[in-house]
């Protein structure tokens, strides 16, 4: 599967970011956009299927700390809410201005992304293959949130996954973790957030491909 790059019209949201007296959050959705994935041959005489994907993410309702995922805007915190949450935006202030989903649930962006390491570290990925391995994966975190303001705000991704699976890679490891951390002087606009959740699943394609080459 194609890695997942996210594209979003511009929020118009620059200048509230600048006053205090901002609305109450509000909701945006984020649309999402495929590119081909890296070419690359396989390597190994390695099949796998990424059988089963779980979104084990843990929200709270709000929070002073944007580094702990939670969502402003929904009445209830359920699964379904879950599935596709994603970001929160902030004001200089500190206050939410928007809750941020994604129109694809998160176990997909997440299984895209990992069959492509498969793929680069030399794997074969196979949905369908009766000699294919089975990896099990658990979404623990997949977060995009920023700080600051004024003058520079800076902008996070974070993203951690477990993995099972027979593979003698995954019984030395099952925890992987990347994160990603940007600035930008232009505000903290919805091409912020696209640039940062890009990078970042970039970054994390490209560590978990080396660490599934060992």
């Amino acid at each position: 599967m194609p890695r997942l790059i996210t594209s979003i019209a511009i929020i118009p949201i620059a200048i509230l970011f600048l006053t205090a007296c901002a609305p109450g959050p509000k909701q945006y959705s984020i649309r999402l956009t495929e590119t081909p994935y890296l070419q690359t041959s396989p390597s190994k005489s390695v099949v796998v299927n990424i059988r089963n994907v779980t979104d084990s993410r843990e929200f709270i309702p709000s929070g002073d700390n944007p580094d702990l995922p939670q969502l402003a805007t929904a009445e209830k915190i359920d699964p379904v809410v879950i599935s596709t949450a994603t970001a929160q935006v902030r004001n200089a202030f500190g206050d939410v201005i928007y809750d941020l989903f994604t129109e694809k649930k998160i176990i997909a962006i997440v299984k895209s992304a990992i069959e492509e390491s498969f793929r680069r570290a030399g794997y074969t990925v196979s949905n369908a293959a009766t000699n294919a391995t089975p990896v099990d994966v658990n979404i623990i975190r997949f977060w995009a949130y920023n700080t600051g303001g004024l003058v520079t705000f800076q902008f996070y991704f974070d993203i951690s996954v477990e993995m099972t699976g027979d593979l003698p890679v995954l019984r030395k490891q099952k925890k992987y973790y990347s994160s990603i951390k940007l600035k930008s002087a232009f505000g903290a606009g919805s091409r912020s957030f696209e640039n940062t959740i890009n990078k970042g699943m970039d970054k994390f394609i490209r560590e978990l491909a080396a660490q599934l080459l060992e």
